[in-house]
Protein backbone atom coordinates (compact mmCIF):
# COMPACT_ATOMS: atom_id res chain seq x y z
CA UNK A 1 0.00 0.00 0.00
CA UNK A 2 1.35 3.16 -1.11
CA UNK A 3 0.65 6.77 0.01
CA UNK A 4 0.03 8.71 -3.40
CA UNK A 5 1.82 12.13 -2.95
CA UNK A 6 3.35 14.21 -5.77
CA UNK A 7 6.35 15.83 -5.06
CA UNK A 8 9.04 18.01 -6.44
CA UNK A 9 12.33 19.71 -5.63
CA UNK A 10 10.76 22.71 -3.26
CA UNK A 11 7.44 20.94 -2.03
CA UNK A 12 5.01 18.71 -1.83
CA UNK A 13 1.02 18.42 -3.42
CA UNK A 14 -1.54 16.00 -2.05
CA UNK A 15 -4.94 15.25 -2.18
CA UNK A 16 -6.26 16.53 1.19
CA UNK A 17 -9.33 14.22 2.34
CA UNK A 18 -12.84 16.11 3.50
CA UNK A 19 -13.26 15.83 7.39
CA UNK A 20 -9.52 16.83 7.50
CA UNK A 21 -7.59 19.73 9.16
CA UNK A 22 -4.91 21.41 7.48
CA UNK A 23 -2.57 21.42 10.63
CA UNK A 24 -2.56 20.45 14.21
CA UNK A 25 -5.34 22.33 16.50
CA UNK A 26 -4.13 20.76 19.67
CA UNK A 27 -1.69 18.81 21.13
CA UNK A 28 -3.65 15.28 21.04
CA UNK A 29 -5.07 16.13 17.65
CA UNK A 30 -2.75 16.68 14.43
CA UNK A 31 -3.58 17.90 11.26
CA UNK A 32 -3.01 16.84 7.34
CA UNK A 33 0.58 18.50 7.52
CA UNK A 34 1.84 16.74 11.13
CA UNK A 35 0.67 13.39 8.86
CA UNK A 36 2.58 14.12 6.07
CA UNK A 37 5.76 15.08 7.79
CA UNK A 38 5.81 12.09 9.68
CA UNK A 39 4.92 9.86 6.48
CA UNK A 40 7.67 11.78 4.33
CA UNK A 41 9.94 12.09 6.94
CA UNK A 42 10.30 15.72 5.89
CA UNK A 43 9.89 19.21 7.88
CA UNK A 44 7.05 21.12 6.23
CA UNK A 45 5.99 24.83 6.28
CA UNK A 46 2.27 26.33 5.31
CA UNK A 47 1.19 28.39 2.75
CA UNK A 48 -2.03 26.72 1.47
CA UNK A 49 -4.61 26.10 3.73
CA UNK A 50 -8.21 24.22 3.23
CA UNK A 51 -11.11 24.19 5.36
CA UNK A 52 -11.21 20.69 7.46
CA UNK A 53 -14.51 20.51 5.05
CA UNK A 54 -13.13 21.09 1.81
CA UNK A 55 -11.07 18.65 -0.20
CA UNK A 56 -8.62 18.51 -2.71
CA UNK A 57 -4.99 19.70 -3.68
CA UNK A 58 -2.98 21.63 -1.02
CA UNK A 59 0.70 22.09 -1.31
CA UNK A 60 3.46 22.05 1.77
CA UNK A 61 6.37 23.78 1.14
CA UNK A 62 10.07 21.77 2.22
CA UNK A 63 11.09 23.89 5.08
CA UNK A 64 13.84 25.43 3.33
CA UNK A 65 11.56 26.53 0.28
CA UNK A 66 8.78 28.07 2.48
CA UNK A 67 9.58 31.81 2.01
CA UNK A 68 9.79 31.26 -1.51
CA UNK A 69 6.90 29.49 -2.36
CA UNK A 70 5.21 31.85 -0.04
CA UNK A 71 6.40 34.60 -1.88
CA UNK A 72 5.19 33.31 -5.19
CA UNK A 73 1.54 32.23 -3.72
CA UNK A 74 0.75 35.75 -3.77
CA UNK A 75 1.16 36.23 -7.28
CA UNK A 76 -0.23 36.12 -10.46
CA UNK A 77 1.88 32.81 -11.41
CA UNK A 78 -0.43 31.03 -8.94
CA UNK A 79 -3.52 30.14 -9.63
CA UNK A 80 -6.08 28.31 -7.27
CA UNK A 81 -9.34 26.81 -9.04
CA UNK A 82 -12.18 24.90 -7.09
CA UNK A 83 -15.32 22.95 -8.11
CA UNK A 84 -18.26 23.23 -6.01
CA UNK A 85 -21.74 21.94 -6.23
CA UNK A 86 -24.87 24.35 -5.34
CA UNK A 87 -28.70 22.75 -5.16
CA UNK A 88 -29.82 26.71 -6.65
CA UNK A 89 -30.54 27.83 -9.86
CA UNK A 90 -28.20 31.23 -10.22
CA UNK A 91 -31.09 34.14 -10.62
CA UNK A 92 -28.72 35.35 -13.57
CA UNK A 93 -28.22 33.70 -17.14
CA UNK A 94 -24.58 34.85 -17.08
CA UNK A 95 -22.35 31.75 -16.98
CA UNK A 96 -19.24 33.78 -15.94
CA UNK A 97 -19.39 36.11 -12.92
CA UNK A 98 -17.03 38.49 -11.17
CA UNK A 99 -17.39 38.63 -7.95
CA UNK A 100 -15.85 41.28 -5.51
CA UNK A 101 -16.45 42.57 -1.83
CA UNK A 102 -15.06 43.32 1.41
CA UNK A 103 -14.64 40.47 3.83
CA UNK A 104 -13.95 40.50 7.38
CA UNK A 105 -14.39 38.77 10.45
CA UNK A 106 -16.94 40.51 12.98
CA UNK A 107 -18.96 39.80 16.25
CA UNK A 108 -18.30 39.00 19.71
CA UNK A 109 -18.23 35.15 17.76
CA UNK A 110 -16.01 36.18 14.78
CA UNK A 111 -18.22 35.37 11.85
CA UNK A 112 -16.87 36.10 8.48
CA UNK A 113 -19.22 38.55 6.46
CA UNK A 114 -18.62 39.62 2.95
CA UNK A 115 -20.03 42.74 2.60
CA UNK A 116 -20.41 43.90 -1.14
CA UNK A 117 -20.85 47.71 -0.31
CA UNK A 118 -17.19 48.43 0.64
CA UNK A 119 -14.11 48.79 -1.14
CA UNK A 120 -13.04 44.82 -1.81
CA UNK A 121 -10.45 42.90 -0.62
CA UNK A 122 -11.57 39.57 -2.40
CA UNK A 123 -11.73 39.01 -6.15
CA UNK A 124 -13.26 35.69 -7.30
CA UNK A 125 -14.08 34.50 -10.28
CA UNK A 126 -16.79 31.86 -11.00
CA UNK A 127 -17.98 29.81 -14.42
CA UNK A 128 -21.24 27.60 -14.57
CA UNK A 129 -20.15 24.49 -15.68
CA UNK A 130 -23.39 21.95 -15.99
CA UNK A 131 -26.18 20.87 -14.20
CA UNK A 132 -26.64 17.79 -12.86
CA UNK A 133 -29.69 15.52 -12.85
CA UNK A 134 -30.64 13.45 -9.26
CA UNK A 135 -33.09 11.83 -7.47
CA UNK A 136 -33.72 14.74 -5.24
CA UNK A 137 -34.04 17.23 -8.05
CA UNK A 138 -31.22 19.25 -10.26
CA UNK A 139 -27.70 20.32 -8.75
CA UNK A 140 -25.27 22.47 -10.26
CA UNK A 141 -21.73 22.99 -10.69
CA UNK A 142 -19.46 25.75 -10.46
CA UNK A 143 -15.96 26.45 -10.88
CA UNK A 144 -14.38 29.05 -9.07
CA UNK A 145 -10.99 31.05 -9.58
CA UNK A 146 -9.97 33.03 -6.47
CA UNK A 147 -7.40 35.85 -6.92
CA UNK A 148 -7.11 36.48 -2.63
CA UNK A 149 -6.85 34.26 0.02
CA UNK A 150 -9.49 35.30 2.05
CA UNK A 151 -11.21 33.25 4.71
CA UNK A 152 -14.48 30.85 3.51
CA UNK A 153 -14.01 33.28 0.03
CA UNK A 154 -15.84 31.08 -2.36
CA UNK A 155 -18.70 30.06 0.24
CA UNK A 156 -18.90 33.59 1.18
CA UNK A 157 -19.14 34.75 -2.28
CA UNK A 158 -21.06 31.23 -3.35
CA UNK A 159 -23.70 33.20 -0.88
CA UNK A 160 -23.74 36.56 -2.40
CA UNK A 161 -24.79 35.26 -5.28
CA UNK A 162 -27.66 33.31 -4.06
CA UNK A 163 -26.22 30.15 -5.06
CA UNK A 164 -24.96 28.57 -1.36
CA UNK A 165 -22.83 25.35 -2.01
CA UNK A 166 -24.34 21.69 -1.01
CA UNK A 167 -23.30 20.98 2.52
CA UNK A 168 -22.40 24.84 4.00
CA UNK A 169 -25.00 25.06 6.33
CA UNK A 170 -22.56 27.96 8.41
CA UNK A 171 -23.44 30.18 5.44
CA UNK A 172 -26.91 28.76 4.20
CA UNK A 173 -26.56 25.76 2.18
CA UNK A 174 -28.99 22.45 2.27
CA UNK A 175 -27.50 19.84 4.58
CA UNK A 176 -25.71 17.15 2.99
CA UNK A 177 -22.89 14.66 4.44
CA UNK A 178 -20.35 16.57 3.21
CA UNK A 179 -19.08 19.91 2.16
CA UNK A 180 -19.06 20.17 -2.05
CA UNK A 181 -16.40 22.24 -2.34
CA UNK A 182 -13.16 21.08 -4.08
CA UNK A 183 -9.58 22.41 -5.06
CA UNK A 184 -9.14 20.61 -8.43
CA UNK A 185 -6.49 22.70 -9.93
CA UNK A 186 -2.99 24.21 -8.28
CA UNK A 187 -1.13 26.01 -10.68
CA UNK A 188 2.33 27.28 -8.91
CA UNK A 189 4.85 28.81 -11.62
CA UNK A 190 5.63 26.08 -14.63
CA UNK A 191 4.28 23.12 -12.22
CA UNK A 192 0.41 22.69 -12.76
CA UNK A 193 -1.28 19.79 -11.09
CA UNK A 194 -5.16 18.90 -11.59
CA UNK A 195 -7.45 16.56 -9.22
CA UNK A 196 -10.63 14.78 -10.93
CA UNK A 197 -13.85 16.09 -9.73
CA UNK A 198 -15.12 14.14 -6.86
CA UNK A 199 -19.08 15.20 -7.64
CA UNK A 200 -19.51 13.06 -11.18
CA UNK A 201 -21.52 10.55 -9.69
CA UNK A 202 -23.53 12.68 -6.96
CA UNK A 203 -26.33 11.44 -8.75
CA UNK A 204 -25.97 8.03 -7.81
CA UNK A 205 -27.99 6.74 -4.76
CA UNK A 206 -24.99 4.73 -3.12
CA UNK A 207 -23.10 8.08 -4.09
CA UNK A 208 -22.08 8.49 -0.04
CA UNK A 209 -20.51 5.00 0.07
CA UNK A 210 -18.52 6.00 -3.87
CA UNK A 211 -17.60 9.17 -1.76
CA UNK A 212 -15.30 7.06 0.60
CA UNK A 213 -14.41 4.72 -1.82
CA UNK A 214 -13.20 7.54 -4.06
CA UNK A 215 -11.78 9.45 -1.80
CA UNK A 216 -9.42 6.35 -0.07
CA UNK A 217 -8.53 5.78 -3.45
CA UNK A 218 -7.07 9.37 -4.59
CA UNK A 219 -5.22 8.80 -1.16
CA UNK A 220 -3.26 5.46 -1.35
CA UNK A 221 -2.91 3.00 -3.94
CA UNK A 222 -3.74 -0.51 -3.41
CA UNK A 223 -2.95 -4.44 -5.04
CA UNK A 224 -6.08 -6.18 -4.53
CA UNK A 225 -4.50 -8.91 -2.18
CA UNK A 226 -3.45 -6.10 0.07
CA UNK A 227 -6.07 -5.51 3.57
CA UNK A 228 -7.46 -1.83 3.67
CA UNK A 229 -10.27 -0.41 4.96
CA UNK A 230 -12.51 1.24 2.26
CA UNK A 231 -15.41 2.97 4.87
CA UNK A 232 -14.77 3.59 8.38
CA UNK A 233 -17.63 5.72 10.74
CA UNK A 234 -18.04 8.11 7.76
CA UNK A 235 -21.02 5.99 6.58
CA UNK A 236 -23.70 5.92 9.22
CA UNK A 237 -24.12 2.43 10.42
CA UNK A 238 -21.83 0.79 8.41
CA UNK A 239 -18.07 -0.39 7.79
CA UNK A 240 -16.45 -2.16 5.24
CA UNK A 241 -13.33 -4.21 5.48
CA UNK A 242 -11.23 -5.68 2.32
CA UNK A 243 -9.41 -8.72 2.92
CA UNK A 244 -7.29 -9.63 -0.31
CA UNK A 245 -10.12 -11.57 -2.74
CA UNK A 246 -12.87 -10.89 0.12
CA UNK A 247 -14.41 -7.91 1.55
CA UNK A 248 -16.17 -7.53 4.91
CA UNK A 249 -19.66 -5.36 5.57
CA UNK A 250 -20.50 -4.88 9.11
CA UNK A 251 -23.91 -3.46 9.55
CA UNK A 252 -24.90 -2.06 13.16
CA UNK A 253 -27.91 -2.51 14.21
CA UNK A 254 -29.32 -0.11 17.23
CA UNK A 255 -26.61 -0.22 19.28
CA UNK A 256 -24.94 2.71 20.98
CA UNK A 257 -21.64 2.97 18.28
CA UNK A 258 -24.35 3.26 15.47
CA UNK A 259 -25.67 6.80 17.78
CA UNK A 260 -21.90 7.92 17.52
CA UNK A 261 -21.43 7.02 13.72
CA UNK A 262 -24.36 9.24 13.48
CA UNK A 263 -23.12 12.07 15.23
CA UNK A 264 -19.98 12.38 12.96
CA UNK A 265 -22.35 13.87 10.05
CA UNK A 266 -25.20 16.68 10.07
CA UNK A 267 -27.08 14.11 7.81
CA UNK A 268 -26.93 10.15 7.89
CA UNK A 269 -25.42 9.04 4.66
CA UNK A 270 -26.77 5.67 4.11
CA UNK A 271 -28.54 4.43 6.84
CA UNK A 272 -29.66 0.59 6.75
CA UNK A 273 -32.54 -0.65 9.06
CA UNK A 274 -33.27 -4.18 7.47
CA UNK A 275 -31.27 -7.01 6.78
CA UNK A 276 -32.49 -6.68 3.48
CA UNK A 277 -31.26 -3.69 2.87
CA UNK A 278 -27.84 -4.55 3.84
CA UNK A 279 -28.18 -7.26 1.13
CA UNK A 280 -29.05 -4.84 -1.39
CA UNK A 281 -26.09 -2.53 -0.77
CA UNK A 282 -23.95 -5.32 -0.18
CA UNK A 283 -25.00 -7.05 -3.72
CA UNK A 284 -23.78 -3.54 -5.09
CA UNK A 285 -20.61 -3.05 -3.41
CA UNK A 286 -19.34 -6.74 -4.56
CA UNK A 287 -20.65 -5.74 -7.93
CA UNK A 288 -18.11 -2.05 -7.45
CA UNK A 289 -14.97 -4.09 -6.12
CA UNK A 290 -15.69 -7.09 -8.42
CA UNK A 291 -15.13 -9.08 -4.85
CA UNK A 292 -17.42 -11.65 -2.73
CA UNK A 293 -18.46 -10.44 0.32
CA UNK A 294 -19.31 -11.19 3.68
CA UNK A 295 -22.32 -9.15 5.43
CA UNK A 296 -21.80 -9.56 9.38
CA UNK A 297 -24.58 -8.36 11.15
CA UNK A 298 -23.99 -6.94 14.59
CA UNK A 299 -26.50 -6.45 17.20
CA UNK A 300 -26.91 -5.38 20.37
CA UNK A 301 -25.92 -8.05 23.15
CA UNK A 302 -29.08 -9.94 23.96
CA UNK A 303 -30.67 -9.23 20.73
CA UNK A 304 -29.38 -11.30 18.03
CA UNK A 305 -31.60 -13.04 16.51
CA UNK A 306 -28.19 -15.57 15.41
CA UNK A 307 -25.50 -14.81 17.51
CA UNK A 308 -22.62 -15.66 14.74
CA UNK A 309 -24.57 -14.67 11.91
CA UNK A 310 -22.83 -14.74 8.75
CA UNK A 311 -23.84 -14.35 5.24
CA UNK A 312 -22.19 -14.69 2.07
CA UNK A 313 -22.59 -13.15 -1.37
CA UNK A 314 -20.88 -14.40 -4.54
CA UNK A 315 -19.57 -11.97 -7.07
CA UNK A 316 -19.50 -14.95 -9.70
CA UNK A 317 -22.87 -16.14 -9.12
CA UNK A 318 -24.53 -13.29 -8.07
CA UNK A 319 -26.25 -14.75 -5.38
CA UNK A 320 -26.51 -14.98 -1.09
CA UNK A 321 -26.02 -18.02 0.59
CA UNK A 322 -26.59 -18.08 5.14
CA UNK A 323 -25.44 -21.67 5.12
CA UNK A 324 -22.11 -22.20 3.53
CA UNK A 325 -19.01 -23.88 4.93
CA UNK A 326 -16.09 -22.19 6.22
CA UNK A 327 -13.61 -21.13 4.25
CA UNK A 328 -9.37 -20.04 4.58
CA UNK A 329 -7.66 -17.81 2.30
CA UNK A 330 -4.49 -15.18 2.14
CA UNK A 331 -4.15 -11.66 1.89
CA UNK A 332 -1.03 -9.52 2.23
CA UNK A 333 -0.56 -6.21 4.84
CA UNK A 334 2.91 -4.65 3.99
CA UNK A 335 4.44 -7.49 2.21
CA UNK A 336 3.72 -10.09 4.44
CA UNK A 337 1.04 -13.10 3.77
CA UNK A 338 -1.34 -13.98 6.64
CA UNK A 339 -3.87 -16.49 6.99
CA UNK A 340 -7.82 -14.86 7.05
CA UNK A 341 -10.75 -17.71 8.60
CA UNK A 342 -14.59 -17.00 8.14
CA UNK A 343 -16.73 -17.55 11.25
CA UNK A 344 -14.38 -16.34 13.34
CA UNK A 345 -16.28 -14.03 15.08
CA UNK A 346 -16.13 -10.16 14.08
CA UNK A 347 -12.46 -10.19 12.89
CA UNK A 348 -11.43 -12.79 9.99
CA UNK A 349 -7.65 -12.57 11.59
CA UNK A 350 -6.70 -9.45 11.00
CA UNK A 351 -7.11 -5.91 13.00
CA UNK A 352 -6.66 -3.24 10.56
CA UNK A 353 -6.74 -0.56 13.02
CA UNK A 354 -3.12 -1.85 13.99
CA UNK A 355 -1.64 -1.55 10.62
CA UNK A 356 0.99 0.84 11.03
CA UNK A 357 2.16 0.03 14.32
CA UNK A 358 3.09 -3.43 13.08
CA UNK A 359 4.80 -1.84 10.40
CA UNK A 360 6.59 -0.05 12.60
CA UNK A 361 7.40 -3.28 13.99
CA UNK A 362 8.42 -4.78 11.15
CA UNK A 363 11.19 -1.39 10.79
CA UNK A 364 12.57 -1.30 13.99
CA UNK A 365 12.85 -5.06 15.63
CA UNK A 366 16.24 -5.87 14.30
CA UNK A 367 18.35 -7.43 17.13
CA UNK A 368 15.51 -6.56 19.66
CA UNK A 369 13.88 -9.27 21.91
CA UNK A 370 10.41 -8.88 21.54
CA UNK A 371 7.48 -10.04 23.82
CA UNK A 372 3.95 -9.67 21.95
CA UNK A 373 0.95 -10.46 24.53
CA UNK A 374 -2.64 -10.88 23.91
CA UNK A 375 -1.14 -11.54 20.41
CA UNK A 376 -4.45 -12.79 18.72
CA UNK A 377 -3.55 -14.10 15.53
CA UNK A 378 0.19 -12.78 16.01
CA UNK A 379 0.16 -10.22 13.11
CA UNK A 380 3.24 -8.26 15.35
CA UNK A 381 4.83 -10.89 16.10
CA UNK A 382 5.04 -11.95 12.50
CA UNK A 383 6.44 -8.50 11.78
CA UNK A 384 8.79 -8.99 14.38
CA UNK A 385 10.27 -12.21 13.30
CA UNK A 386 10.57 -10.90 9.45
CA UNK A 387 12.25 -7.75 11.07
CA UNK A 388 15.28 -9.50 12.14
CA UNK A 389 14.51 -9.76 15.62
CA UNK A 390 16.69 -11.78 17.65
CA UNK A 391 14.17 -13.45 19.87
CA UNK A 392 10.21 -13.34 20.05
CA UNK A 393 7.87 -14.42 22.46
CA UNK A 394 4.06 -14.81 21.49
CA UNK A 395 1.47 -14.98 24.36
CA UNK A 396 -2.40 -15.67 23.88
CA UNK A 397 -4.85 -17.60 26.10
CA UNK A 398 -6.75 -19.17 23.09
CA UNK A 399 -4.61 -22.27 22.18
CA UNK A 400 -6.92 -22.33 18.62
CA UNK A 401 -5.25 -18.56 18.30
CA UNK A 402 -1.55 -19.53 18.94
CA UNK A 403 -2.11 -22.89 16.45
CA UNK A 404 -2.74 -20.02 13.57
CA UNK A 405 -0.26 -17.74 14.78
CA UNK A 406 2.08 -20.72 13.78
CA UNK A 407 0.35 -20.91 10.82
CA UNK A 408 1.17 -17.64 9.68
CA UNK A 409 4.75 -17.96 10.75
CA UNK A 410 5.00 -20.99 8.30
CA UNK A 411 3.29 -18.80 5.49
CA UNK A 412 6.25 -16.06 5.36
CA UNK A 413 8.95 -18.61 5.80
CA UNK A 414 9.89 -18.42 9.22
CA UNK A 415 11.14 -21.35 10.43
CA UNK A 416 10.51 -23.08 14.03
CA UNK A 417 12.98 -22.89 16.35
CA UNK A 418 14.34 -21.64 19.98
CA UNK A 419 14.10 -18.04 19.50
CA UNK A 420 10.25 -18.09 18.58
CA UNK A 421 8.40 -19.22 21.53
CA UNK A 422 4.75 -18.80 21.80
CA UNK A 423 2.81 -19.69 24.99
CA UNK A 424 -0.99 -20.25 25.31
CA UNK A 425 -1.49 -18.68 28.63
CA UNK A 426 -3.24 -15.73 30.45
CA UNK A 427 -0.99 -12.69 30.33
CA UNK A 428 -1.45 -11.72 34.02
CA UNK A 429 -0.35 -15.14 35.06
CA UNK A 430 2.55 -15.36 32.56
CA UNK A 431 3.93 -11.89 33.22
CA UNK A 432 3.92 -12.63 36.69
CA UNK A 433 6.01 -16.03 36.02
CA UNK A 434 8.62 -13.62 33.84
CA UNK A 435 8.92 -11.12 36.97
CA UNK A 436 9.76 -13.94 38.89
CA UNK A 437 12.36 -15.73 36.15
CA UNK A 438 13.59 -11.93 35.91
CA UNK A 439 12.48 -11.87 32.16
CA UNK A 440 13.22 -8.51 30.08
CA UNK A 441 12.68 -7.84 26.75
CA UNK A 442 13.65 -4.61 24.55
CA UNK A 443 9.95 -3.85 23.03
CA UNK A 444 6.53 -5.22 24.60
CA UNK A 445 3.15 -5.14 22.77
CA UNK A 446 0.57 -5.23 24.83
CA UNK A 447 -2.99 -4.67 23.18
CA UNK A 448 -5.38 -5.92 25.84
CA UNK A 449 -9.09 -6.52 25.83
CA UNK A 450 -11.56 -4.39 27.24
CA UNK A 451 -12.54 -7.51 29.18
CA UNK A 452 -11.32 -11.16 29.40
CA UNK A 453 -12.21 -14.02 31.05
CA UNK A 454 -9.69 -17.38 31.83
CA UNK A 455 -9.69 -19.96 34.56
CA UNK A 456 -6.96 -17.50 36.24
CA UNK A 457 -10.10 -14.88 36.61
CA UNK A 458 -11.54 -11.87 34.76
CA UNK A 459 -9.76 -9.28 33.62
CA UNK A 460 -11.10 -5.95 33.13
CA UNK A 461 -8.93 -3.21 31.83
CA UNK A 462 -10.17 -0.18 33.99
CA UNK A 463 -9.33 -2.25 37.16
CA UNK A 464 -6.23 -4.31 35.61
CA UNK A 465 -4.51 -1.53 33.59
CA UNK A 466 -1.96 -0.24 36.20
CA UNK A 467 -0.98 -3.80 37.42
CA UNK A 468 -0.42 -4.78 33.82
CA UNK A 469 1.74 -1.77 33.22
CA UNK A 470 3.33 -1.92 35.71
CA UNK A 471 4.37 -5.58 35.05
CA UNK A 472 5.32 -4.86 31.77
CA UNK A 473 7.41 -2.32 32.65
CA UNK A 474 9.38 -4.69 35.47
CA UNK A 475 9.78 -6.67 32.03
CA UNK A 476 11.46 -4.19 30.01
CA UNK A 477 15.29 -3.64 29.24
CA UNK A 478 16.19 0.05 29.94
CA UNK A 479 16.22 2.32 26.98
CA UNK A 480 13.01 -0.36 26.10
CA UNK A 481 9.34 0.23 24.35
CA UNK A 482 6.35 -0.89 25.37
CA UNK A 483 3.54 -0.27 22.18
CA UNK A 484 0.45 -0.35 24.35
CA UNK A 485 -3.14 0.05 22.68
CA UNK A 486 -6.48 -0.54 23.91
CA UNK A 487 -10.14 0.29 22.07
CA UNK A 488 -11.59 1.14 25.33
CA UNK A 489 -14.33 3.95 24.21
CA UNK A 490 -14.16 5.58 27.95
CA UNK A 491 -10.83 7.04 27.42
CA UNK A 492 -10.20 9.13 24.29
CA UNK A 493 -5.98 9.97 23.22
CA UNK A 494 -5.25 12.46 26.36
CA UNK A 495 -7.40 10.31 29.03
CA UNK A 496 -5.01 7.38 27.55
CA UNK A 497 -1.53 9.36 28.68
CA UNK A 498 -3.28 10.41 31.76
CA UNK A 499 -3.97 6.46 32.89
CA UNK A 500 -0.19 5.48 32.28
CA UNK A 501 1.03 8.51 34.22
CA UNK A 502 -1.31 7.50 37.07
CA UNK A 503 -0.21 3.60 36.44
CA UNK A 504 3.32 4.79 36.66
CA UNK A 505 3.92 7.41 38.91
CA UNK A 506 6.85 8.99 38.32
CA UNK A 507 8.61 8.86 41.71
CA UNK A 508 8.66 5.23 41.09
CA UNK A 509 8.68 4.43 37.48
CA UNK A 510 10.99 6.94 34.95
CA UNK A 511 10.03 6.98 31.55
CA UNK A 512 8.40 8.99 28.55
CA UNK A 513 6.07 8.89 26.16
CA UNK A 514 6.03 9.04 22.44
CA UNK A 515 3.70 8.88 19.68
CA UNK A 516 2.81 5.98 17.57
CA UNK A 517 2.31 5.72 14.42
CA UNK A 518 -0.62 7.65 12.79
CA UNK A 519 -3.41 5.16 11.55
CA UNK A 520 -3.42 5.23 7.73
CA UNK A 521 -6.11 7.82 6.53
CA UNK A 522 -8.38 4.89 6.26
CA UNK A 523 -9.28 5.14 9.75
CA UNK A 524 -10.03 7.92 12.12
CA UNK A 525 -7.77 11.10 10.81
CA UNK A 526 -5.47 12.54 13.45
CA UNK A 527 -7.82 15.40 13.86
CA UNK A 528 -10.43 13.19 15.56
CA UNK A 529 -10.61 11.18 18.61
CA UNK A 530 -9.71 7.67 17.43
CA UNK A 531 -11.60 4.39 18.10
CA UNK A 532 -7.94 2.58 18.88
CA UNK A 533 -5.65 4.93 20.75
CA UNK A 534 -2.19 3.58 21.45
CA UNK A 535 1.27 4.92 22.74
CA UNK A 536 4.78 4.17 23.02
CA UNK A 537 6.17 4.09 26.84
CA UNK A 538 9.78 4.82 26.99
CA UNK A 539 11.90 3.09 29.68
CA UNK A 540 14.83 5.71 30.74
CA UNK A 541 15.86 3.74 33.75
Amino acid sequence: MQLIIKQTSRFIIAEKPYGMTTHKVDDYKDGFKEFLEQKTGRELGIVSRLDATTSGLILFPFKDAAAEINTLWQTDECVKTYLFVTDRKAKTNETSIEIKSFIEQKGSEKIWLSDRSKTPNAFSQFTFLKMMSTQAGPLYLWQAQIKTGKTHQIRLHALDLGIPILGDTKYSGTPFFRLCLHASELKIGDDTFRSQSPFEDIGNPYYPLMAEFEKRSRLYSLETSECFRWTHTEVSNVLLDQYGDNLFFYVYFGTAETAAMKQKTEVPKLQIETIEQAQSVGAWISSYFQKSLFLKPMYDRGKAPQKNELLRYEFAAKKWSNEFPAMEWIATENGLKFKLKSHQGQSPGLFLDQRENRKWVLNNSKEKSILNLFSYTSGFSVCAAVGAAKEVTTVDLSKSFIEWSKENFALNDLPAGPQFQFWSADTMHFMKGAINKNRKWDLIICDPPTFGRSDKGVFQIEKDVDLLLQNCFQCLNPGGHILFSTNFEKWNTEGLHQQVRKALPERKFKFVLEKTPYQSLDFDFPNQNPKMKSIFIKKIV
